[in-house]
């Protein structure tokens, strides 16, 4: 299961798929879990404790995948012939559109619909629709001499950008002319969005560049990643590196758990490219880079704490070992057998823009006809019988997004 082959040709690493789409799953997971349930199944600080949960570590396995993504992605431009305006013009719109959709769709502080045109509920599913409209690779739809087709989906096209702009506007503006997303509370500005979309736009534009940058000398990379250790014991003590590193630089996020997690994330794309194209021994490169990152982790000062809320670069070193060893489990078990679900994950980790919408128009249509899923038809249950409710919905969002993969309507920026 190193490659397959998909239906519009291109070669995919399955493993990077399937990781991915376990991690989709478990995002479903989470995000649907109700009360009752052990400390272990919520983040650490919703119920002050201090270790790590799993739930914890389902945000930054998606940065580190973006990071393992990125080679791919450009090596793939690269080879097609694209010129270096062309990539880093890439890089820019694609983070551009997902800081866009960030701070629309997920945002981190409060949309004031009080003082918008329309409902909470309207607005996401309306947003979820322009997002398809807009985003979605309609090939599928086309047929050669079908000029009326053509003509519908530009249609489509324009309508979904035009919407999108038009609640940027409203969002940003109102129709009192003050913001309606703010950070905290009335009056305060909208700020820079940064939620998990828009961290994924952040990482693809940083990393990117430095990936474009370096792509010829991963030896940079690796020595940048040994830059990261040494500011484990100064940038959060104020020390030495912390001053010696311009501010310009430390926003570039390299020496945050942040950046070094997609950073880490490169490195291990790059060894994919190098077994699939020079033989590198994959198991002995994962193994040891994984290890190696888990125990700088535990031999770090443990006053920094695992805390993803204090941005520790402890954190990142054990998010960064811990998820190179799964990827070397999952590429390891997937050349030996047939794992159980690989189709469903497979389609998930293929498509995960979408999935990771695919909950808006079903939370819209709760809310514009009153009723919750969860209270109406399972009766409100907490503790483990809740877990009915999220594994449900996974099982439900998979479906969706496998009927979509089967019509070719895949997300992508």
């Amino acid at each position: 299961m190193s490659k397959t082959k998909v239906k519009d040709g291109s070669d995919r690493f399955a493993a990077v798929d399937l990781f991915r789409g376990l991690v989709v799953v478990s995002y479903f997971i989470a995000v649907n879990t109700g009360p009752g349930l052990p400390w272990w199944m919520y983040h650490g600080h919703v119920t002050n404790h201090p270790q790590l949960t799993w739930v914890d570590l389902v945000w930054p396995a998606f940065l580190w995948i973006t990071g393992v993504s990125i080679p791919f992605a450009m090596t793939r431009r690269i080879e097609r012939g694209a010129s270096a305006g062309n990539i880093l013009g890439h890089i820019f719109w694609r983070f551009a559109c997902l800081v866009w959709i960030g701070a629309l769709l997920v945002p981190t502080g409060a949309i004031r619909f009080d003082v918008m045109p329309i409902s909470s509920h309207g607005y996401f599913l309306l947003g979820f629709l322009a997002l398809i409209g807009a985003f979605t690779r309609w090939d599928a739809f086309r047929v050669e001499g079908c000029s009326w087709r053509d003509r519908l989906i530009r249609a489509v096209q324009i309508a979904s950008v035009a919407y999108l702009i038009f609640a940027t506007l409203v969002v940003r503006y109102g129709p009192h002319a003050h913001m309606i997303l703010t950070l905290g509370g009335d009056g305060q500005p909208w700020g820079m969005p940064h939620s998990i979309i828009g961290s994924f736009g952040w990482a693809f534009l940083w990393m990117g560049t430095l990936w474009w940058l370096t792509r010829k000398a991963l030896v940079v990379r690796v020595g940048l990643l040994g830059l990261c250790l040494l500011a484990i014991l100064n940038v959060k003590g104020g020390g030495i590196l912390a001053q010696v590193i311009p501010i310009q630089c430390r926003l570039i996020s390299i020496a945050d758990q942040k950046g070094f997690i997609v950073l880490a994330g490169t490195i291990v794309g790059d060894l994919l490219l190098m077994q699939r194209t020079n033989g590198v021994n994959l198991r002995r490169c994962l193994s040891g880079f994984g290890l190696g990152l888990l125990a700088a982790a535990f031999l770090a000062d443990p006053a920094l704490g695992w805390s993803p809320q204090s941005g520790t670069l402890r954190y990142g070193l054990l998010c960064s070992g811990f998820f190179t060893l799964a990827f070397w489990g999952v590429w390891e078990l997937g050349k030996r057998m047939t794992l159980p679900l690989e189709k469903p994950l497979l389609a998930l980790g293929s498509n995960a823009l979408l999935a990771y919408f695919i909950h808006l128009p079903f939370v819209a249509l709760q809310g514009m006809f009153g009723i919750s899923v969860r209270k109406d038809l399972w009766g409100g249950m907490e503790g483990w019988p809740g877990l009915v409710d999220p594994l449900a919905w996974t099982v439900i969002f998979t479906l969706c997004v496998m009927a979509a993969n089967r019509k070719k309507m895949v997300l992508r920026i």
